[in-house]
């Protein structure tokens, strides 16, 4: 694949070109899977203009106003670009409503330990209760969710993404990166305080 923040120096690029390889099949695979009529060059078309596509915005600054973990919105550009690819190629075609139920990424596997560490929970663990242990990552995702600018942004992208604070700051237009690490560490304390309020009260 084309590697294009090779000559950024807006953002970390040898990270974000990491970042479009890493996740490069399991999005082609979830494209091929949810868009059939698509042929295997189409699709690698689509991912093609879906990473220059991201690669714009974040070089425009538009990611300020993002409330996903990254790769979640990178995937919906994704899907935006194959649906009018569908609607242009396929006309007859009739797309299903739920093709945006891709809300439920994995948090990044470097960053687990640390966040079960954050919420005071286990989330990997085997639970004989599967339904408390889903209800603990749905309110995690959620709270992260509600939370505001750059606390959001920040936990997303530190924890489901993996990005480093130099990134982040690039990403979100912080000044350097000890600022990205000192808002982290505030959103930390806010998050922590909340969910580990909204686990007590499910406990009782």
């Amino acid at each position: 694949m084309k590697s294009f923040l090779a000559n950024s120096n807006s953002v970390s690029s040898a990270e974000l070109n990491t970042f479009f390889a890493e996740n490069r099949q399991r999005t082609l695979c979830y494209l091929e899977s949810r868009f059939p009529v698509l042929q295997g060059d189409d699709v690698e078309d689509i991912y093609q203009d879906a990473s220059m596509a991201l690669f714009l915005k974040i070089q425009n600054n538009e990611l300020q106003t993002m409330t996903s973990s990254l790769y979640t919105f990178f995937l919906s550009i994704c899907i935006n670009i194959a649906r009018n690819k569908v609607n242009r190629s396929h006309p007859t075609c009739l797309l299903p409503d739920n093709i945006t139920d891709f809300d439920f990424e994995p948090i990044h596997n470097d960053k687990l330990e640390e966040l079960e560490n954050l919420v005071g929970y286990e989330i990997a663990e085997e639970q004989t209760d599967q339904e408390y242990l889903n209800w603990i990552e749905q309110q995690v995702r959620e709270g992260v969710r509600q939370m505001k600018p750059p606390c959001n942004q920040i936990l997303w992208s530190f924890y489901w993404d993996g990005l480093s604070h130099r990134t982040i700051a690039d990403m979100f237009g912080m000044k350097s990166e000890d600022v990205s690490k000192t808002q982290a560490n505030r959103c930390k304390h806010k998050f922590s305080d909340f969910i580990k309020k909204v686990i007590a009260s499910y406990e009782r």
